[in-house]
């Protein structure tokens, strides 16, 4: 299989690999390989960088276990020629242009 490139090829491995963890591990974090190998912990940054070490970066997705998005994310956004800071919920599906060197 490979990398999903949508929100609906991403969700489709949720499906079928992560969604049997939300009776068990709800709010917990998911990293699933593309070939249904699971990673659940409960601090992002380690599942992420475990499933970097056993997957291989761009081998699987990061979910939150039972929610629609993995957290929230502070970002600078550009909106019609202004910057402005919001903190939003973030999923693979949201695109935002990040303005580099606003602090």
């Amino acid at each position: 299989m490979s990398a999903p490139v949508t929100v609906k090829e991403a969700d489709e491995v949720y499906e079928r690999h992560g969604k049997s963890l939300e009776k068990n591990h709800y709010g917990e974090y998911a990293a699933i390989s593309l070939d249904g190998r699971v990673i659940v912990g409960k601090n992002d940054i380690e599942v992420v960088d475990q499933a970097i070490q056993e997957f291989g970066s761009g081998n699987f997705v990061l979910y939150r276990v039972g929610y629609k998005y993995v957290g929230k994310i502070r970002l600078w956004l550009s909106c019609e020629g202004s910057a402005f800071s919001s903190t939003l919920p973030f999923s693979l599906g949201n695109s935002f242009k990040v303005i580099p060197g606003l602090p």
